[in-house]
């Protein structure tokens, strides 16, 4: 997949170092440094001008790498704020490297990562600070390589933001006399990463009060005291997550960034057009031996900045399914339009047809639930169930099944537990957070008889998506959950659900399939060790999507 890059990784290398007195030599940090090239990442490096024949070959070698003007180390804004003041070092420190060139290095961190977003070489959305040689605190290198490559093509879910890792919540125990004579790793100092204002800002603020804190202490410090002290003083918050030095420290909390989904293969299908409509989500099932794809088809379509734009005079929006059967390779043998044939009273509406068909098996019968506001005694969304016809191409012997709380509803989940002793139960996830799970009674209501607390806020944004598969001891099943804007964005994470309990197990990562906008996925599949998913974007572009179970590459527990 080849998506957008938005961030800029900024690190600088500085010969400060006694070489005499220090086993990590150029070459050493060097050959850590390649590691983040190899990457494709794009970098943005500070050098001085006698370093630069170091790095001609790789600038030649590695398009993703931009050699920044040089920047002698005496024109460094803090190396020039602290010319003709007295101050002295911190007193607990490791005499051989924590020198004063070291230090002021160290506190230039801001200022290079604003000076990047000047240059504005890649034109990114966000800035990252990152370590000459951080790839040497890293354990597990395949799966981080892989996280800061996700990273780099993300979606930050916040607008604005200024995210730090750091190895300490607690600032109990912080004082100025603390921090100016011991490090303190509140923050990890080797990677952070913002939008522009942030990083703006927080270079501002390093402007306006360090020399404060070197005229209240009479030292200089490690950056990430200063910015433990800048944050004890009010005067800059970051967006603090808990980390460590190693592989954890790009690793941003779930709640806050999305990653593309990188997937092996993409397959468009030859839809044909209908009367105005035209193709738009789909629905998967693997019943009685055969593929069954349900393709809802929309009149309307969505302009770039969100906007709707309807293909019918009155305004009405209208839905129409079509069905088909996938061979071997997924691909369909045929197309076969279905007749709404419910036999449940109409009304005037402006919205007409079964939307967002989803497809499931219940006493070895094909059925479908939808939403519907044609079929609805009321002026707003119900959900109606029925019998999926694909014989004889209709949808049949519809039911529309009253809301638990008597409000508009849409994205039902059914989910069937199979008995060996006794019928299977028709059940619905109603929502996520907390996990509520219903069935129909006999007024043909849905009756919430299970309520599961999940522990963290962010679920109460997760709607369902797709039907659940099952894998092992699990239920498996794809959610999204939408931010506004122009447009409107969706996002995806997998869930497993323990298929005795229902109770939630692990999720994923949230992630995008092929842009960040409006992309639906109801259809989804598991076949040996990929997962399929059928997704469309702006309601429109229906395509099949193959990924390697692998690509989801961290999970989190419940």
């Amino acid at each position: 997949m080849e998506s957008r890059q938005t961030v800029t990784f900024v690190t600088s290398y500085y010969d400060i170092y006694d070489k005499q007195n220090n086993k990590r030599t150029f070459e050493w940090r060097l050959a850590h440094f390649e590691k983040l090239l190899v990457l494709g990442i794009q970098i943005c490096l500070f050098i001085e001008k006698k370093n630069a024949a170091h790095f001609e070959k790789f600038v030649k070698k590695y398009s993703n790498l931009r050699m920044a003007e040089p920047i002698e180390f005496d024109n460094l804004r803090i190396c020039k704020s602290l010319k003709n003041i007295k101050y002295s070092m911190p007193e607990k420190r490791n005499m051989a490297k924590d020198t004063d060139k070291f230090l002021i290095l160290m506190n230039s961190k801001p200022e290079f990562v604003d000076k990047a977003i000047e240059y504005d070489y890649f034109g990114s959305d966000y800035y990252a600070w990152i370590d000459f040689s951080i790839d040497y605190i890293f354990k597990n290198k395949e799966s981080t390589y892989n996280i800061i490559q996700c990273l780099s093509q993300s979606h930050m879910i916040e607008p604005s933001f200024l995210f730090m890792p750091g190895c300490y919540e607690s600032m109990d125990c912080v004082s100025s006399e603390l921090l100016s004579n011991e490090i303190f790793w509140r923050y990890c100092g080797g990677f952070f990463i913002g939008t522009k204002d942030k990083i703006q800002e927080f270079y501002n603020v390093y402007e306006n009060h360090f020399m404060d804190f070197i005229k209240e202490t009479g030292k200089i410090s490690w950056e990430v005291n200063i910015w433990c002290w800048l944050e004890y003083k009010n005067y800059i918050k970051f967006d603090f997550y808990l980390s460590d030095h190693n592989d954890r420290i790009v690793n941003i909390p779930y709640q806050h960034v999305v990653y593309p989904m990188f997937y092996s293969e993409l397959v468009l299908y030859e839809y044909p057009f209908y009367n105005y409509y035209e193709p738009s989500s789909a629905s998967f099932i693997y019943y009685k031996n055969r593929r069954i794809v349900n393709t809802r088809y929309v009149n309307y379509w969505y302009n770039d900045d969100g906007t709707m734009k309807i293909n019918d005079k009155q305004g009405i929006i209208k839905s129409t399914n079509v069905a088909s059967i996938l061979d071997n390779s997924w691909n369909p043998l045929d197309f076969k339009e279905m007749t709404d044939n419910v036999g449940i009273t109409t009304q005037p509406s402006w919205f007409l047809g079964l939307e967002d068909i989803r497809l499931f098996e219940y006493n070895n019968d094909l059925c479908f639930i939808a939403t519907s506001v044609e079929h609805s005694p009321h002026k707003y969304n119900s959900m109606v169930i029925g019998k999926y016809d694909y014989e004889k191409g209709e949808c049949v012997e519809g039911k529309v099944i009253g809301s638990p709380f008597n409000r508009l509803e849409k994205n039902w989940i059914p989910i069937v537990k199979k008995h060996t002793d006794r019928a299977d139960e028709l059940l619905f996830i109603y929502s996520w957070n907390p996990l509520q799970i219903g069935r129909i009674n006999e007024e043909n209501t849905l009756i919430i008889e299970r309520r599961i607390q999940i522990h963290d806020e962010f679920f109460k944004h997760v709607r369902g998506s797709s039907c659940f598969i099952e894998r092992d001891r699990f239920l498996i099943g794809v959610v999204h959950f939408s931010i506004d804007g122009s447009p409107r964005k969706y996002f995806h994470m997998l869930v497993a659900l323990d298929k005795e309990t229902f109770a939630p197990v692990y999720h994923s990562n949230s992630f995008f399939f092929s842009s960040v906008g409006i992309e639906y996925c109801m259809g989804f599949n598991i076949v040996e060790d990929n997962y399929l998913f059928w997704i469309s974007r702006n309601d429109r572009e229906p395509c099949l999507i193959k990924v390697p179970q692998k690509a989801t590459f961290f999970a989190y527990s419940f």
